[in-house]
Protein backbone atom coordinates (compact mmCIF):
# COMPACT_ATOMS: atom_id res chain seq x y z
CA UNK A 1 0.00 0.00 0.00
CA UNK A 2 1.50 3.39 -0.81
CA UNK A 3 1.77 5.39 1.65
CA UNK A 4 -0.82 8.96 2.08
CA UNK A 5 0.19 12.02 3.63
CA UNK A 6 -1.99 13.59 6.52
CA UNK A 7 -4.19 15.93 4.19
CA UNK A 8 -5.29 12.59 2.41
CA UNK A 9 -5.86 10.44 5.59
CA UNK A 10 -8.10 13.36 7.30
CA UNK A 11 -10.05 13.66 3.90
CA UNK A 12 -11.04 9.88 3.77
CA UNK A 13 -11.72 9.68 8.13
CA UNK A 14 -13.76 13.03 7.12
CA UNK A 15 -15.63 11.28 4.15
CA UNK A 16 -16.02 8.10 5.97
CA UNK A 17 -17.37 9.55 9.24
CA UNK A 18 -20.36 11.32 7.20
CA UNK A 19 -21.47 8.30 4.88
CA UNK A 20 -20.78 5.21 7.19
CA UNK A 21 -20.76 6.52 10.90
CA UNK A 22 -24.04 4.68 12.04
CA UNK A 23 -22.79 1.57 10.85
CA UNK A 24 -19.24 2.08 12.11
CA UNK A 25 -18.03 2.67 8.75
CA UNK A 26 -15.86 5.33 10.27
CA UNK A 27 -13.30 3.18 12.00
CA UNK A 28 -13.30 0.83 9.17
CA UNK A 29 -12.68 3.17 6.13
CA UNK A 30 -10.32 4.94 8.00
CA UNK A 31 -8.59 2.34 9.17
CA UNK A 32 -8.35 1.13 5.47
CA UNK A 33 -7.01 4.63 4.49
CA UNK A 34 -4.31 5.00 7.06
CA UNK A 35 -3.64 0.91 7.67
CA UNK A 36 -4.04 2.02 11.42
CA UNK A 37 -6.25 -0.74 13.01
CA UNK A 38 -8.79 0.89 15.79
CA UNK A 39 -8.38 -0.13 19.33
CA UNK A 40 -9.87 -3.10 20.33
CA UNK A 41 -13.16 -2.93 22.48
CA UNK A 42 -12.29 -4.09 26.00
CA UNK A 43 -14.33 -3.92 29.13
CA UNK A 44 -13.38 -1.48 31.43
CA UNK A 45 -14.03 -2.56 35.63
CA UNK A 46 -14.01 0.03 37.40
CA UNK A 47 -11.57 -0.48 40.62
CA UNK A 48 -11.33 1.84 43.10
CA UNK A 49 -7.96 3.53 42.12
CA UNK A 50 -6.90 6.86 41.29
CA UNK A 51 -5.20 6.00 37.73
CA UNK A 52 -8.47 4.20 36.44
CA UNK A 53 -7.55 1.80 34.13
CA UNK A 54 -3.78 2.62 33.99
CA UNK A 55 -3.81 0.99 37.53
CA UNK A 56 -3.33 -2.81 36.25
CA UNK A 57 -0.79 -1.50 34.14
CA UNK A 58 0.99 0.48 36.86
CA UNK A 59 0.33 -2.79 39.09
CA UNK A 60 1.86 -5.36 36.87
CA UNK A 61 5.25 -2.69 36.20
CA UNK A 62 6.01 -2.88 40.30
CA UNK A 63 5.32 -6.46 40.81
CA UNK A 64 8.33 -7.19 37.88
CA UNK A 65 10.73 -4.68 39.57
CA UNK A 66 12.50 -5.04 42.71
CA UNK A 67 13.48 -1.90 44.92
CA UNK A 68 16.00 -2.97 46.93
CA UNK A 69 15.54 -0.14 49.23
CA UNK A 70 11.88 -0.48 50.07
CA UNK A 71 11.24 -1.10 54.06
CA UNK A 72 8.93 -4.30 53.10
CA UNK A 73 12.19 -5.80 51.44
CA UNK A 74 13.48 -8.56 53.60
CA UNK A 75 17.03 -7.21 53.80
CA UNK A 76 16.23 -5.04 56.25
CA UNK A 77 16.03 -6.61 60.30
CA UNK A 78 14.60 -3.36 62.04
CA UNK A 79 13.26 0.50 61.29
CA UNK A 80 16.77 1.27 62.59
CA UNK A 81 18.74 -0.52 59.90
CA UNK A 82 16.27 0.91 57.20
CA UNK A 83 17.15 4.14 58.34
CA UNK A 84 20.88 3.70 58.45
CA UNK A 85 20.39 2.53 54.61
CA UNK A 86 18.03 5.26 54.21
CA UNK A 87 20.23 7.94 55.27
CA UNK A 88 23.58 6.66 53.75
CA UNK A 89 21.14 6.38 50.15
CA UNK A 90 19.84 10.10 50.55
CA UNK A 91 23.64 11.56 50.72
CA UNK A 92 25.07 9.51 47.98
CA UNK A 93 22.29 11.10 45.85
CA UNK A 94 22.54 14.15 47.23
CA UNK A 95 26.43 13.99 46.59
CA UNK A 96 27.17 16.25 49.60
CA UNK A 97 28.85 15.18 52.26
CA UNK A 98 30.97 17.43 54.53
CA UNK A 99 33.40 15.79 57.16
CA UNK A 100 32.05 15.86 60.89
CA UNK A 101 33.02 18.45 62.96
CA UNK A 102 32.12 19.72 66.62
CA UNK A 103 29.13 21.75 66.73
CA UNK A 104 31.00 23.82 69.04
CA UNK A 105 28.02 26.05 70.01
CA UNK A 106 28.26 29.68 71.50
CA UNK A 107 26.74 32.08 73.08
CA UNK A 108 26.29 35.54 71.64
CA UNK A 109 23.68 37.02 73.04
CA UNK A 110 21.04 36.94 76.75
CA UNK A 111 18.27 38.78 77.13
CA UNK A 112 15.67 38.35 80.31
CA UNK A 113 12.26 38.92 78.48
CA UNK A 114 9.99 38.48 81.16
CA UNK A 115 8.50 34.74 81.30
CA UNK A 116 11.41 33.01 79.09
CA UNK A 117 14.91 33.97 78.86
CA UNK A 118 15.93 34.10 74.80
CA UNK A 119 19.67 33.11 74.13
CA UNK A 120 21.17 33.66 70.46
CA UNK A 121 23.57 31.00 69.53
CA UNK A 122 25.97 29.78 67.28
CA UNK A 123 26.45 26.24 66.11
CA UNK A 124 29.14 24.04 63.14
CA UNK A 125 26.91 22.04 60.78
CA UNK A 126 30.57 21.65 58.58
CA UNK A 127 33.63 22.96 58.39
CA UNK A 128 32.30 25.95 55.84
CA UNK A 129 28.86 26.96 58.27
CA UNK A 130 28.17 28.83 61.52
CA UNK A 131 24.54 28.36 62.28
CA UNK A 132 22.80 31.33 64.45
CA UNK A 133 19.67 29.90 66.49
CA UNK A 134 17.33 31.65 69.22
CA UNK A 135 16.76 29.64 71.69
CA UNK A 136 13.40 30.29 74.64
CA UNK A 137 14.14 29.03 78.09
CA UNK A 138 11.25 29.30 80.48
CA UNK A 139 12.27 31.20 83.31
CA UNK A 140 12.07 28.48 86.64
CA UNK A 141 13.09 25.74 84.55
CA UNK A 142 15.05 23.66 86.71
CA UNK A 143 15.66 20.39 85.08
CA UNK A 144 15.29 19.01 81.48
CA UNK A 145 12.35 19.92 79.21
CA UNK A 146 10.84 19.01 76.09
CA UNK A 147 11.76 21.43 73.59
CA UNK A 148 10.48 22.69 69.96
CA UNK A 149 11.90 23.74 66.74
CA UNK A 150 10.87 25.93 64.89
CA UNK A 151 12.44 26.35 60.92
CA UNK A 152 10.98 29.15 59.22
CA UNK A 153 10.19 28.72 55.59
CA UNK A 154 11.28 31.29 53.26
CA UNK A 155 8.57 30.65 50.00
CA UNK A 156 10.22 32.95 48.17
CA UNK A 157 10.79 35.64 50.42
CA UNK A 158 14.23 35.42 51.23
CA UNK A 159 14.42 38.80 52.88
CA UNK A 160 12.70 37.43 56.18
CA UNK A 161 13.76 34.37 57.76
CA UNK A 162 13.69 34.14 61.50
CA UNK A 163 11.28 37.03 61.66
CA UNK A 164 8.68 34.77 60.28
CA UNK A 165 8.62 32.68 63.30
CA UNK A 166 9.84 35.01 66.16
CA UNK A 167 8.35 38.19 67.14
CA UNK A 168 11.29 40.67 68.35
CA UNK A 169 9.27 43.22 68.93
CA UNK A 170 9.67 45.82 66.26
CA UNK A 171 8.41 44.16 63.15
CA UNK A 172 8.72 45.58 60.13
CA UNK A 173 4.75 45.67 58.53
CA UNK A 174 5.30 42.97 55.62
CA UNK A 175 5.92 40.75 58.93
CA UNK A 176 3.29 42.17 60.93
CA UNK A 177 1.02 41.12 58.13
CA UNK A 178 2.58 37.99 58.05
CA UNK A 179 2.02 36.76 61.53
CA UNK A 180 -1.64 38.03 60.99
CA UNK A 181 -2.07 35.70 58.20
CA UNK A 182 -0.26 32.83 58.91
CA UNK A 183 -0.34 32.63 62.58
CA UNK A 184 -3.59 34.17 63.68
CA UNK A 185 -1.32 37.31 64.79
CA UNK A 186 0.87 34.67 67.44
CA UNK A 187 4.80 34.02 65.88
CA UNK A 188 6.48 31.90 68.43
CA UNK A 189 7.38 34.03 71.42
CA UNK A 190 5.96 33.25 75.30
CA UNK A 191 6.75 29.78 76.72
CA UNK A 192 4.26 28.93 79.08
CA UNK A 193 3.88 26.32 81.43
CA UNK A 194 0.57 24.51 81.65
CA UNK A 195 -0.24 21.17 81.95
CA UNK A 196 3.03 20.05 83.56
CA UNK A 197 4.94 20.85 79.89
CA UNK A 198 6.39 23.56 78.41
CA UNK A 199 4.82 25.19 75.19
CA UNK A 200 6.26 27.23 72.79
CA UNK A 201 3.73 29.86 71.95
Amino acid sequence: MAPIDRREALRAVGSAAVSGMLAGGAQDAAAQATGVQPDPPRELIPNGADMGSLFPEVERLVRRNEYPCSFLNDRFRSVEEYRKAGREIVRNALGYQPALVSAAPQLVDRQDLGEFIREKVLFSTSADFRVPAYVHIPKGLKRPAPAIVDLHSHGGMFLFGKEKVIDFGNNHPVMTEYHKVNYAGRPTRVCRHYDRRFHVR
